[in-house]
């Protein structure tokens, strides 16, 4: 009988630790009661879960390189132009063509200062994906939003095998695309024999 009373306030114990875990994940974390309970039952099994999105160190590295960069008129100016866009911030998070993406919506004055700002974001996205343990090989590339017409790079990465061979593809066609653009082009009528 004590044996009986024993285990059962084991259990008990156990299941309410457990509830009082998951609860402290999602006062931290804002999380939902499934994600607080997925990211335990993975942080118990060795298996952390990172997001750059919810890095408070990785988004203040990157706005405080944007400062440095821009200066601080140009970037209170970003600044003020980032808060009146709510559905799509300046600093988006998503995932698109099967890979992870970081998403940077910013100005410069010349190719230079694109230059710059590319390698030094570049950096502090390498140095995240090392600390989570994610293979450092991205992929950078710059468009425009459509909305504010502002340049936007975008850094997409892999956080899985399968994710990383994605990547791969998703580079190497990249660099075939190059490398037929930088072909020399060829006069179909100068090869043809005259009579």
């Amino acid at each position: 009988m004590e044996l009986l009373i024993s285990v059962l306030c084991a259990l008990i114990v156990a299941i309410g630790s457990f509830y009082v875990a998951c609860f402290i994940i999602r006062l931290w974390t804002g999380c939902t009661w499934p994600e607080a309970s997925v990211r335990l039952y993975n942080f118990c099994n060795g298996k952390a879960t990172y997001s750059f999105s919810n890095d408070p160190g990785f988004t203040g590295e990157i706005v405080d390189n944007i400062r440095r960069v821009l200066g601080e008129k140009r970037f209170q100016r970003w600044m003020a132009l980032s808060n009146t866009t709510v559905s799509v911030p300046f600093l988006q998070f998503g995932e698109s063509g099967g890979l992870p993406f970081i998403a940077i919506s910013l100005f410069y004055d010349n190719e230079n200062e694109k230059a710059i700002l590319q390698k030094i974001l570049t950096n502090i996205v390498q140095k995240y994906l090392k600390v989570y343990g994610y293979p450092t090989k991205i992929f950078v590339d710059w468009s425009e939003r459509s909305d504010f017409k502002l340049p936007l790079i975008t850094f997409k990465y892999a956080r899985s095998r399968k994710e990383e061979r994605v990547l791969d593809i998703t580079m190497n066609y990249r660099q075939e695309i190059l490398n037929l653009q930088n072909l020399p082009l060829s006069d179909d009528e100068d090869t043809e024999e005259l009579d």
